[in-house]
């Protein structure tokens, strides 16, 4: 019982528990980035920034102890105000998801997108907006999982 208390401190300590709220444009304690992984409120702050001519990442990594986490939304093609379908390619107009968790204590486990949508509803020079649902598959397990109710908000260029 002692390890599981830590263990969810630990978690605590690396991701916040607050969910989204579309309604007020934010995800709550300071946070830009929320979704639900099967139904388990997931918030961060994330930046993004320009990987490649064509290719855009908006990016979150946490390291603490022998522990990690990371994700990664990459949106191949320029960015605008547009749909960008979830899968493995590198196609104009698909996007790429992971998310990454290492507690140091439990097997790593990394959920790959299969399938889904991102969508951005306001982008500039310097702040990405949208929202995204995803089907993503644990690797390790073999598993699959729904990532819902996915939101950014004004995400900052890096």
């Amino acid at each position: 019982m002692k390890k599981f208390i830590v263990i969810m401190m630990l978690m605590a300590g690396i991701v916040g528990f607050s969910s989204c709220d579309s309604n007020e444009q934010h995800c709550g304690d300071g946070f830009n980035l929320c979704f639900d992984l099967d139904g388990t409120p997931v918030s961060v702050y994330a930046e993004w920034y320009e990987k490649d001519p064509d290719r855009f990442r908006i990016h979150w990594e946490h390291t603490q102890g022998t522990g990690n986490q990371k994700l990664e939304i990459d949106l191949h093609d320029l960015i605008s105000v547009r749909n960008y379908t979830v899968n493995d390619t590198e196609n104009d107009g698909t996007s790429k998801f992971l998310y990454h968790v290492n507690d140091g204590i439990t097997p790593t486990r990394n959920y790959v997108g299969t399938s889904g949508n991102i969508s951005i509803s306001e982008f500039n020079a310097n702040k990405i907006t949208g929202h995204f649902s995803v089907s993503v598959i644990e690797t390790n397990a073999s598993t699959t999982h729904s990532i819902t109710d996915g939101h950014f908000y004004a995400i900052p260029k890096e």
